[in-house]
Protein backbone atom coordinates (compact mmCIF):
# COMPACT_ATOMS: atom_id res chain seq x y z
CA UNK A 1 0.00 0.00 0.00
CA UNK A 2 2.88 2.39 0.81
CA UNK A 3 4.17 1.79 -2.68
CA UNK A 4 1.30 2.98 -4.10
CA UNK A 5 1.06 6.36 -2.12
CA UNK A 6 4.51 6.77 -3.00
CA UNK A 7 3.28 7.86 -6.83
CA UNK A 8 1.31 11.02 -5.55
CA UNK A 9 2.95 12.21 -2.50
CA UNK A 10 6.41 12.29 -3.50
CA UNK A 11 5.81 16.31 -4.70
CA UNK A 12 7.25 18.57 -2.41
CA UNK A 13 7.49 22.33 -2.99
CA UNK A 14 4.38 23.26 -4.59
CA UNK A 15 3.42 26.63 -2.23
CA UNK A 16 7.14 27.88 -2.99
CA UNK A 17 7.53 27.27 -6.44
CA UNK A 18 3.98 28.72 -6.50
CA UNK A 19 5.05 31.86 -4.76
CA UNK A 20 7.61 32.37 -7.03
CA UNK A 21 5.84 31.37 -10.06
CA UNK A 22 3.56 35.02 -8.75
CA UNK A 23 7.21 36.60 -8.65
CA UNK A 24 8.12 35.79 -12.04
CA UNK A 25 5.06 37.21 -13.49
CA UNK A 26 5.39 40.34 -11.25
CA UNK A 27 9.16 40.80 -12.92
CA UNK A 28 8.31 39.48 -16.24
CA UNK A 29 4.77 41.33 -17.13
CA UNK A 30 4.40 44.83 -15.36
CA UNK A 31 1.09 45.18 -13.67
CA UNK A 32 1.12 48.76 -12.02
CA UNK A 33 -0.72 51.07 -14.29
CA UNK A 34 -0.16 54.77 -14.45
CA UNK A 35 -3.40 55.56 -12.74
CA UNK A 36 -2.52 53.63 -9.53
CA UNK A 37 -0.69 55.13 -6.43
CA UNK A 38 2.74 55.26 -6.52
CA UNK A 39 2.44 53.80 -3.01
CA UNK A 40 0.88 50.78 -4.08
CA UNK A 41 4.18 49.92 -6.09
CA UNK A 42 6.52 50.73 -3.59
CA UNK A 43 4.76 48.56 -1.13
CA UNK A 44 4.36 45.59 -3.62
CA UNK A 45 8.35 45.77 -4.61
CA UNK A 46 8.74 46.08 -0.91
CA UNK A 47 6.14 42.58 -0.40
CA UNK A 48 8.54 41.14 -3.38
CA UNK A 49 11.59 41.61 -1.77
CA UNK A 50 10.39 40.07 1.50
CA UNK A 51 9.06 37.34 -0.25
CA UNK A 52 12.38 36.76 -1.71
CA UNK A 53 13.84 36.55 1.71
CA UNK A 54 11.36 33.88 2.55
CA UNK A 55 10.05 36.86 5.71
CA UNK A 56 6.59 36.28 4.96
CA UNK A 57 5.21 38.17 7.72
CA UNK A 58 6.67 41.52 6.21
CA UNK A 59 5.40 40.67 2.81
CA UNK A 60 1.93 40.45 4.50
CA UNK A 61 2.27 43.55 5.95
CA UNK A 62 3.39 45.28 2.55
CA UNK A 63 0.68 43.86 0.80
CA UNK A 64 -1.68 44.45 3.28
CA UNK A 65 -0.84 48.36 3.05
CA UNK A 66 -1.50 48.23 -0.92
CA UNK A 67 -4.74 46.57 -0.55
CA UNK A 68 -6.10 49.34 2.03
CA UNK A 69 -5.82 51.47 -0.80
CA UNK A 70 -7.25 49.35 -3.51
CA UNK A 71 -8.68 46.39 -1.80
CA UNK A 72 -10.60 45.69 -5.19
CA UNK A 73 -6.79 44.52 -6.97
CA UNK A 74 -6.56 40.82 -7.66
CA UNK A 75 -3.08 41.16 -7.42
CA UNK A 76 -3.26 42.19 -3.98
CA UNK A 77 -5.76 39.74 -3.10
CA UNK A 78 -3.71 36.70 -4.48
CA UNK A 79 -0.12 37.91 -3.59
CA UNK A 80 -1.58 37.80 0.07
CA UNK A 81 -3.45 34.60 -0.59
CA UNK A 82 0.33 33.07 -2.34
CA UNK A 83 2.10 34.21 0.83
CA UNK A 84 -0.62 32.75 3.46
CA UNK A 85 -0.15 29.37 1.53
CA UNK A 86 3.87 29.67 1.91
CA UNK A 87 3.24 30.34 5.56
CA UNK A 88 0.89 26.82 5.25
CA UNK A 89 -1.89 28.61 6.54
CA UNK A 90 -4.60 27.61 4.09
CA UNK A 91 -7.23 28.87 5.35
CA UNK A 92 -6.26 32.15 5.51
CA UNK A 93 -5.32 32.11 1.78
CA UNK A 94 -8.10 30.66 0.38
CA UNK A 95 -10.65 33.57 0.83
CA UNK A 96 -8.20 36.12 -0.74
CA UNK A 97 -7.43 33.67 -3.25
CA UNK A 98 -10.86 33.00 -4.17
CA UNK A 99 -11.64 36.96 -4.12
CA UNK A 100 -8.39 37.26 -6.08
CA UNK A 101 -10.43 35.18 -9.34
CA UNK A 102 -13.43 36.82 -8.96
CA UNK A 103 -11.84 40.32 -9.45
CA UNK A 104 -9.92 39.03 -12.18
CA UNK A 105 -10.99 35.03 -13.72
CA UNK A 106 -7.53 35.23 -15.68
CA UNK A 107 -5.08 35.02 -12.72
CA UNK A 108 -3.69 31.58 -12.70
CA UNK A 109 -1.73 32.48 -9.90
CA UNK A 110 -4.77 32.41 -7.76
CA UNK A 111 -6.09 29.00 -9.39
CA UNK A 112 -2.79 27.67 -9.14
CA UNK A 113 -2.94 28.91 -5.40
CA UNK A 114 -6.30 27.24 -4.23
CA UNK A 115 -5.29 24.08 -5.96
CA UNK A 116 -2.48 23.68 -3.71
CA UNK A 117 -3.97 24.78 -0.77
CA UNK A 118 -6.92 22.17 -1.04
CA UNK A 119 -4.23 19.76 -2.14
CA UNK A 120 -2.35 20.45 0.96
CA UNK A 121 -5.68 20.38 2.48
CA UNK A 122 -6.00 16.31 1.34
CA UNK A 123 -9.25 17.53 -0.38
CA UNK A 124 -8.04 16.15 -3.78
CA UNK A 125 -11.08 16.84 -5.52
CA UNK A 126 -11.64 19.73 -4.99
CA UNK A 127 -8.02 20.47 -5.79
CA UNK A 128 -8.50 19.30 -9.24
CA UNK A 129 -10.95 22.01 -11.06
CA UNK A 130 -8.75 24.60 -9.64
CA UNK A 131 -5.52 23.23 -10.93
CA UNK A 132 -7.49 22.51 -14.38
CA UNK A 133 -8.38 25.50 -14.94
CA UNK A 134 -4.75 26.98 -13.75
CA UNK A 135 -3.34 24.90 -16.61
CA UNK A 136 -5.72 25.70 -18.97
CA UNK A 137 -5.07 29.46 -18.59
CA UNK A 138 -1.74 28.52 -18.87
CA UNK A 139 -0.57 25.73 -20.33
CA UNK A 140 2.89 25.77 -20.08
CA UNK A 141 2.51 25.80 -16.11
CA UNK A 142 4.48 22.20 -15.53
CA UNK A 143 4.22 22.46 -11.98
CA UNK A 144 0.41 22.97 -12.38
CA UNK A 145 0.43 20.10 -14.27
CA UNK A 146 2.01 18.20 -11.48
CA UNK A 147 0.26 19.09 -9.05
CA UNK A 148 -3.18 18.02 -11.22
CA UNK A 149 -1.24 14.07 -11.98
CA UNK A 150 -0.77 14.23 -7.81
CA UNK A 151 -4.34 15.39 -6.83
CA UNK A 152 -5.63 12.37 -9.39
CA UNK A 153 -3.28 9.80 -7.59
CA UNK A 154 -4.23 11.06 -4.34
CA UNK A 155 -8.28 10.84 -5.68
CA UNK A 156 -7.79 7.66 -7.19
CA UNK A 157 -6.34 6.24 -3.77
CA UNK A 158 -9.32 6.88 -1.68
CA UNK A 159 -11.94 5.85 -4.11
CA UNK A 160 -10.10 2.72 -4.49
CA UNK A 161 -10.42 2.45 -0.76
CA UNK A 162 -14.00 2.76 -1.36
CA UNK A 163 -14.00 -0.07 -4.64
CA UNK A 164 -14.57 2.11 -7.06
CA UNK A 165 -11.92 0.34 -8.74
CA UNK A 166 -12.52 1.85 -12.62
CA UNK A 167 -13.04 5.23 -11.10
CA UNK A 168 -9.39 4.60 -9.71
CA UNK A 169 -8.00 3.43 -12.60
CA UNK A 170 -9.65 5.93 -14.50
CA UNK A 171 -7.72 9.40 -12.61
CA UNK A 172 -4.56 7.01 -12.30
CA UNK A 173 -5.08 6.92 -16.58
CA UNK A 174 -4.91 10.55 -16.26
CA UNK A 175 -2.44 11.14 -14.16
CA UNK A 176 -0.20 8.79 -16.41
CA UNK A 177 -1.38 10.68 -19.70
CA UNK A 178 -0.02 13.97 -17.78
CA UNK A 179 3.52 12.57 -16.89
CA UNK A 180 3.84 11.35 -20.53
CA UNK A 181 2.84 15.07 -21.56
CA UNK A 182 5.25 16.74 -19.21
CA UNK A 183 8.11 14.44 -20.14
CA UNK A 184 8.22 12.46 -16.84
CA UNK A 185 8.42 8.91 -17.62
CA UNK A 186 9.82 7.57 -14.35
CA UNK A 187 6.62 8.96 -12.55
CA UNK A 188 4.51 7.48 -15.91
CA UNK A 189 5.57 4.08 -15.31
CA UNK A 190 5.36 3.78 -11.92
CA UNK A 191 2.10 4.87 -12.14
CA UNK A 192 1.72 1.83 -14.63
CA UNK A 193 2.99 -0.62 -12.13
CA UNK A 194 0.05 0.74 -9.74
CA UNK A 195 -2.32 0.53 -12.53
CA UNK A 196 -1.51 -3.36 -12.99
CA UNK A 197 -1.71 -4.14 -9.60
CA UNK A 198 -5.04 -2.60 -9.01
CA UNK A 199 -8.25 -4.58 -8.70
CA UNK A 200 -10.99 -4.92 -11.78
Amino acid sequence: MEKKRSAGTTFSGLVNLLLLIFLITIILFPFISHAEDVRVTEYLDTATNYILQRNYQQALYYFEKALEIEPDNARENSGIGNTYAGMQEYQKAIPYLEKAIKIDPSDDTAYFGLGACYLDLQQHEKAIPYLKKAIEIRPDNKKASEALAIAFVRFAVNCGKSQQNQKAKDYIQSAIEIYQKIGNEYRANELRAMLKEMPD
